[in-house]
């Protein structure tokens, strides 16, 4: 009977083998360990195919390449290096000053804010929701009663942005607007505070 080498009348394998051992199409099975210092394909070009979930009974992966196509996997430090969103996330304040429909009179609005979590500052946007009869309508804004920037609402547009002179941000600060001149249709007035969270 031929051994596994095909040769006739001769003995089987060593342990450990000492040659190269060669299967075509064929299959092994119930394995219960398998201990291999490389895997190749047959011909070493081709991927190595997993039919079924790949269980690694709690170890890891070492020694990855970084990824270059959508599926492929990647370690802790390219991940920590290429993260899919920013290290700040962004956070903003947003308040209403005024019903929708009431025109805004001059001096200190009634409403008020107070940041909810501590928070810094990069810029600040109104809104109204009905624009303003005049062409330079201005709302400024203040934190504990010292201004920290303003809005020009400019050719009757329904929104602003400004400049912030104070970045930090505390859940103690009150934030609050005032007007210098009424407006006879100007309303519905919403600013929003942007920036960072801490």
């Amino acid at each position: 009977m031929p051994n596994i080498f095909g040769l006739v009348d001769e003995e089987g394998i060593t342990n450990p083998l000492t040659s190269d051992l060669q299967g075509a199409d064929f299959n092994i099975y119930d394995i219960n360990e398998l201990h291999i210092n490389e895997l190749h394909d047959q011909d070493g070009i081709d991927k190595i195919a997993v039919h079924e979930d790949f269980n690694m009974l709690n170890n890891r992966v070492t020694n990855m390449a970084d990824p270059v196509s959508a599926k492929d996997a990647v370690t802790l430090t390219y991940f920590e290096s290429n993260l899919p969103f920013v290290d700040t996330p962004y956070y903003d304040l947003m308040g209403a000053f005024g019903d929708e429909t009431t025109p805004i009179s001059a001096g200190v609005q009634p409403m008020r804010m107070y940041p909810p979590r501590e928070f810094t500052a990069t810029f600040i946007t109104g809104t109204l929701s009905i624009v303003a009869t005049s062409n330079n309508f201005e709302v400024q804004v203040f934190k504990n009663s010292t201004q920290i920037g303003s809005l020009i609402f400019l050719g009757g547009s329904p929104i602003a942005t400004g400049s912030i002179t104070s970045a930090t941000y505390l859940t103690t600060d009150l934030i609050t607007a005032s007007c210098p001149l009424a407006d006879a249709t100007a309303a519905g007035l919403k600013i929003t505070i942007n920036g960072n969270q801490i």
